[in-house]
């Protein structure tokens, strides 16, 4: 647990062509903000290996063609990953663009026309003479220009803040340059409900936004701290849904800020909500009067003295500096007596001739075998030392193992592992972290033995 100051307590809400498989709905389309600066911008998002499994994936032409460029032939992989390291891009950018336009991604065959005008940039149907025909051409052209958008913004019409009114008759003000970029490019919205508004089927802009949240948004495990890009809320990922937190401070009971992945904020309204984390089992609150209480299965529980709080070996330096509004969230349990033995589950235990720790979960205390499960996820500073005898009244359980959104290195092979579900899912690629928007630093060197506390999932990847 990791202690601050109390807050004032708040719910923290703390996402032209075919368009590629998978359902998306037309409801998170949001015409202000169709893609976020990062999103844009991650030029990391797919290596250059990524961006050809992705390709051979879909069954595409584009995986196995090869161009001669006058140096040398490329794969198209090649080609998209070159121009998004030289323009700082996202090679997902290129991808989404090159399905938007020419549905080039989930064609298995491509035409000469397909290939020649593949990211629709300065060409049209009958012109033969464009100097930007073919694949490598269109990628670099595209590539540039979408830098240029960024670099030289007051070049162009269509900016951030800006209001304008687009080829089909809808009046926006972008929120960010990125999204600008993108009608400067195809300067169709679509309706925020998918209604098509041209001829080709729907607004341009809507189609690259469908095929963005068909193949790669919402990706994220359970486990994860997700965080809409400019926004201060933040949501741990729970069966396929996001749930809040009470205030700041029952957020930072259990996690902190460096782990949190910053996503769009359509990415974050995919997401079904639950009920708000309150504080976890094991934490002990202060009143604003002096009272104590301690949080055991989400209620509060009062500590009748100060001689029994020390009995049971809290530390006053422990506590949270509640609010009323902290304590009244959580009902009311039965009081902490004099009499009563045990300790609450939630509580991490020690004796004082033994370096073990236990942590009390439904009766039992379960092993802490290794430093770094307990230093993911608790703090060492809220383990309480009590007797030999007080501690063999409670049967030994499980071992525990690490909580769901951890990351972990096997010290012994070098395989880095997502825990999901109790599951250890190996990640596919060094690159896999980086796409996702996982913070660096986030991976936790562990002994061989403490990975294996989990049985194996599925392997985890970006698409």
């Amino acid at each position: 647990m990791r202690r601050g100051r109390a807050l004032t307590p708040l719910i923290i809400l703390l996402g032209l062509a075919l368009i590629g498989p998978g359902p998306a709905l037309a409801s998170g389309f949001n015409q202000r903000n169709v893609i976020t600066e990062r999103d844009y911008t991650n030029k990391d998002a797919f290596s250059e290996n990524d961006i050809q499994r992705f390709l051979e994936k879909h069954n595409s032409g584009l995986a196995t063609l090869t161009i001669e460029t006058g140096t040398a032939a490329k794969r198209v992989s090649t080609l998209f990953y070159e121009a998004a390291q030289e323009y700082n891009i996202s090679p997902k950018l290129l991808l989404a663009t090159a399905q938007k336009e020419q549905s080039a991604v989930t064609s298995t065959s491509l035409t000469q026309w397909q290939q020649n005008a593949l990211m629709g940039y300065a060409v049209f149907p009958g012109n033969d003479e464009s100097p930007y025909l073919g694949a490598d051409k269109q990628i670099d052209s595209a590539s540039w220009q979408f830098r240029r958008y960024l670099d030289k913004p007051q070049n162009f019409n269509i900016r951030e803040g800006v209001e304008f009114t687009t080829s089909d008759g809808y009046t926006i003000t972008p929120e960010n340059q990125s999204t600008a970029a993108l009608y400067n490019y195809t300067p169709y919205a679509g309706a925020e409900d998918g209604t098509p508004t041209n001829g080709n089927g729907g607004g341009g802009n809507f189609l690259f936004w469908k095929i963005w949240q068909d193949w790669f948004a919402s990706v994220h495990p359970n486990g994860t701290l997700i965080r809409a890009e400019g926004t201060p809320g933040v949501y741990v990922l729970e069966r396929g849904k996001k749930r809040g937190f009470w205030s700041r401070q029952a957020f930072l009971e259990r996690y902190s800020d460096d782990q949190v992945v910053v996503v769009s904020s359509a990415a974050v309204e995919s997401y079904g909500d639950l009920a708000p984390a309150t504080f976890p089992d094991g934490t002990v609150l202060q009143a604003p009067n002096g009272a104590m209480f301690v949080i055991e299965h989400g209620k509060k529980r009062g500590i009748t003295s100060r001689a029994l709080f020390e009995e049971l070996g809290y530390d006053f330096a422990q506590a949270v500096q509640a609010t009323q509004l902290d304590l009244d969230i959580h009902p009311d349990g039965a009081l902490y007596l004099e009499s009563e033995q045990r300790h609450p589950d939630g509580a991490l235990i020690k004796t004082p001739d033994h370096d073990g720790v236990f942590l009390l979960d439904r009766g039992k205390r379960r092993p802490i075998r290794y430093r770094e499960v307990l230093g993911t996820q608790y703090d060492w500073n809220d383990i309480l030392v009590i007797s030999r005898e007080r501690l063999e009244l409670y049967p030994l359980g499980e071992d525990m193992s690490f909580r769901d959104g951890t990351l972990i290195k096997d010290a012994s092979n070098g395989a880095i592992y997502f825990i999901e579900d109790g599951l250890r899912r190996r990640v596919a690629s060094v690159d896999v972290l980086s796409s996702l928007g996982y913070p660096d630093g986030s991976v936790v060197t562990v002994p061989h033995g403490a990975v294996i506390l989990h049985e194996i999932g599925e392997d985890l990847d970006v698409f």
